[in-house]
């Protein structure tokens, strides 16, 4: 019983659903896919060795050389590099302690990217790997790599709830009927960009590389997007995932669609 101009939440006034009860009926159910997802926040600047980064100078110790490309001996292009330091106290640390670091071959000439077919898992002109934010670093005043682009220093993270796309749930069990496609469609999950955890986009398909120690599916930890934070483009407007393997750490990886 309700008094006099007080309705059921999530009804209209005359009994009916209203939009937004629907999608909060709709999301409840998919609580248990409920992840949340840490958006970096940059800005065009430099930034020390240590700090989370889009391309720019990462954090190489002393005595150690620039990682470089085995296809064409090039340094290759610092994409991201997450200190988990920076991090939310709320954020969760998959790689642990560390800085996780994604470095990419962009040389044209040769096309590393084509040769080395760089969309796929474990290319060797990629290289994802957590190196220790400790001890002394070496000093670059401007990145080796042939054609770097500017440097952006993330400020904060961003956190937002995030859930799997419709084809994903429905690998997990979780059905949708055609109204429920339509209204998860224009809810837009996952979320867009460049994102650390919650849920990949995939644009070809539910695919996580399989760890080639164990054969099992690694797990997500960084989204990369087309023109968001970096000024590239996988493919034609795709998404760069970074996965690793929970069983076998050591085993990173970027692949795209």
């Amino acid at each position: 019983m309700t008094l006099d101009g007080e309705g059921v939440p999530g009804e209209a006034g005359d009994g009916r659903e209203t939009e937004g009860g629907k999608k909060d009926r709709f999301l409840a159910r998919l609580s248990p896919y409920r992840r949340r997802a840490w958006f970096p926040i940059a800005e065009e600047r430099r930034a020390p060795p240590t700090a989370s980064k889009f391309s720019g100078i990462p954090f190489i110790k002393r005595g150690e050389d620039w990682p470089c490309c085995p296809n064409c001996e090039h340094e290759m292009a610092l994409f991201a590099q997450i200190n988990a330091g920076d991090l939310p106290t709320a954020a969760a640390k998959p790689f642990g302690p560390g800085i996780l670091q994604v470095f990419y071959c962009t040389t044209d000439d040769p096309s590393c990217e084509e040769q080395c077919e760089a969309m796929a898992p474990f290319a060797e002109s990629t290289l994802v790997r957590v190196v220790p934010g400790t001890g002394m670093f070496r000093e670059f005043r401007r990145s080796p790599v042939i054609g770097a682009f500017p440097e952006r220093a993330v400020v904060t993270f961003e956190a937002w709830d995030d859930y799997p796309e419709a084809d994903e749930l429905e690998e997990m069990g979780t059905f949708l009927d055609a109204s429920e496609r339509d209204l998860y469609a224009d809810l837009g999950y996952p979320q867009p960009g460049d994102k650390l955890f919650g849920w990949p986009t995939w644009l070809a398909g539910t695919s996580y590389p399989r760890c080639p120690d164990c054969d099992e599916p690694m797990a997500f930890l960084l989204q990369l997007e087309s023109g968001d934070n970096l000024p590239f483009e996988f493919g034609d407007q795709g998404c760069a995932l970074i996965t690793r393997c929970p069983q076998h750490p050591h085993r990173l990886t970027v692949s795209w669609a």
